[in-house]
């Protein structure tokens, strides 16, 4: 997938992001109605500990925010940032949903040529 997207990329980076931005969709989609058909169950069900550490504490990834560039161009959306509840595998799986939005806003981004795409830390410390 990597190296496809990255030929892609060099092909027509407009194809590559739309290509990206669509897989983001279909994936927000497939988590959606995961989570949708399976809420009560998965209610039930612990988180993982790599969950818990990942959306609550954000050590392993020090950088959560910087991918969510469509925060830049929305000021009322604001930087999603770790210390999200985890209680269970339904919190999990809502968080990766949301994640994936996060990513079909930042193609979507990249893909509008009005849009000045950066990371939202470089946006706060030159603004």
């Amino acid at each position: 997938y990597y190296v496809a997207l990255c030929l892609l990329w060099i092909a027509s980076p407009s194809l590559s992001y739309k290509f990206s931005e669509m897989l983001e969709t279909h994936a927000v989609d497939t988590y959606g109605q995961f989570v949708d058909e399976n809420e009560s169950k998965l209610k039930e069900l612990p988180p993982s500990l790599v969950a818990v550490e990942y959306y609550t504490i954000g050590l392993s990834d020090p950088m959560f925010g910087e991918y969510q560039t469509a925060s830049v161009n929305d000021p009322h959306r604001g930087v999603r940032k770790p210390g999200l509840s985890m209680n269970s595998l339904y919190d999990v799986f809502c968080a990766i949903r949301n994640d994936e939005g996060d990513h079909v806003q930042t193609m979507s981004s990249c893909l509008d040529p009005k849009v000045s795409t950066l990371s939202p830390a470089l946006e706060s410390r030159v603004l």
